[in-house]
């Protein structure tokens, strides 16, 4: 049964040498992880999505579970999923809440697209957040925390007001707020 869609063949993105484009690769491989980060199903199949960025970012897996920046920035980032992507057995209510935060979070405008689609941005923007804080990472690795913080300034300016990435003592004084270390 011949079919127009089964026949069609989109172009893909060549640069001038006839070569893909590595934008192009890099765009196809957040597609991918956004696809994988919905299907996640346990905290180690999270934990191994993160590994695989990790090393499409150009760190060592081993780096994030053997040296204190990488298991602070995979804590994080394991956190931070937690907190936007949908978990196996969530209710259509807890789904809905989910989306409303996650949009918020992430700084994303929802509104107007379907559930699947509302779910594939939010994935789409945390490994958009994550591939970020993890090349960060890479390139200064005792600087992780400032990495989330920059990469969160960017993808997920949410996570900076609901205290995930952040760190430090304080006190409230009446109105004031007292830090005591930073």
């Amino acid at each position: 049964m011949p079919s127009d869609l089964l026949a069609y063949r989109p172009e893909l993105e060549l640069n001038a040498t006839g070569k893909f484009d590595g934008r192009a690769d890099a765009d196809l491989a957040t597609l991918g992880f956004a696809a994988e980060a919905l299907e996640l199903r346990s905290a180690a199949a999270l934990d191994r999505l993160i590994e695989r960025m990790a090393a499409q970012g150009g760190m060592a897996p081993q780096v994030l579970r053997g040296t204190l920046p990488g298991r602070a920035l995979r804590s994080q980032l394991r956190r931070a999923a937690l907190a936007v992507l949908p978990l196996p057995g969530q209710s259509s209510a807890a789904l809905a809440a989910l989306k409303t935060r996650a949009a918020r979070i992430l700084g994303l405008e929802l509104e107007g697209l379907s559930p699947e689609d509302k779910e594939f941005e939010v994935a789409q923007q945390f490994v958009r957040f994550a591939q970020d804080a993890i090349r960060r990472t890479a390139a200064a690795p005792g600087a992780a925390q400032a990495a989330l913080v920059q990469a969160a300034r960017h993808h997920a300016p949410g996570l900076l007001r609901h205290g995930v990435p952040q760190h430090g003592r304080w006190l409230r004084a009446g109105q004031r707020l007292i830090v005591l270390d930073c």
